[in-house]
């Protein structure tokens, strides 16, 4: 994700090569969903994605009997939402479903205007339990879905202190996620050290060279494991034919709390 902006401000070619850019990612998408439906619940795109994320009961049949309400009403989804809660005209335990998802998203909208990007992503997590259904999960991709949702938060903590309201969060966020000039050509690919096997380069950067990235804080109380992060360490090494450089931070910034 640093990375990413960093090409991006400096006007820097790169390409993501076996994988999404980090804000085109499924979890990063939804949080920012959620927040751009907090500013704007009239966004019925944006509110579209996030009405039965996490799965709260509001399945096909019900999501499109709200678009043709919507339809019919020549209004937006969070009207049309509203207007088939205050009529009761879907059964009662989509409408129950429907409640509940409508209580958060107006604490959302209500909290917007005058919370950060920071504050409002820790609200989204807690009041949705994207991150509880995640945990409850327990795979290896969904750990790193929130270690993800994880380094969103640390963006927004760069964001505020760059005194950058919500508006301003998302703003960029968007052009971030802009893929139009993606360069197939691009000078700087970036990749996981699993994507690189069996290619070589002249230049190679190795990053996050620090205990608990990599290796990996799950790996160093299992000797198998890191043996493994050896082996893969070995193969980003000798995918340099020139150069190789390994990185590591001198700080991180941490989350761990809000989950």
């Amino acid at each position: 994700r640093i990375l990413e902006e960093m090409f991006r401000r400096f006007d820097i070619p790169y390409r993501v090569v076996g994988g999404f850019s980090f804000y085109e990612r499924t979890e990063i998408k939804d949080v920012i969903s959620y927040l751009t439906a907090a500013l704007n619940p009239h966004d019925s795109v944006h509110l579209l994605r996030v009405i039965n994320t996490p799965a709260r009961g509001i399945g096909k049949t019900t999501r499109d009997a709200i678009m043709d309400l919507a339809a019919e009403r020549e209004s937006s989804l969070w009207d049309a939402l509203g207007f088939a809660i205050d009529e009761g005209a879907l059964p009662l335990r989509s409408l129950r479903a429907l409640g509940e998802f409508r209580a958060i998203m107006l604490d959302f909208v209500t909290s917007a205007e005058e919370s950060s990007s920071v504050e409002m992503i820790q609200r989204v997590v807690d009041k949705t339990r994207y991150i509880e259904v995640l945990q409850e999960e327990g795979t290896e991709e969904a750990l790193t879905r929130i270690d993800n949702i994880r380094e969103l938060l640390n963006a927004a903590e760069e964001s505020a202190g760059r005194a950058e309201s919500l508006r301003n969060f998302l703003d960029n966020a968007a052009l971030l996620s802009d893929q139009d000039d993606y360069d197939e050509g691009a000078p700087v690919s970036l990749m996981t050290l699993h994507t690189a096997k069996g290619l070589e380069f002249q230049v190679v950067f190795i990053i996050g060279m620090e205990d608990g990235l990599f290796p990996h804080n799950r790996s160093l109380n299992d000797r198998s494991s890191l043996e493994e992060e050896r082996r893969l360490f070995y193969v980003g090494m000798t995918r340099a034919k020139q150069s190789l450089n390994v990185i590591r931070s001198k700080s991180n910034r941490e989350f761990i709390e809000v989950f």
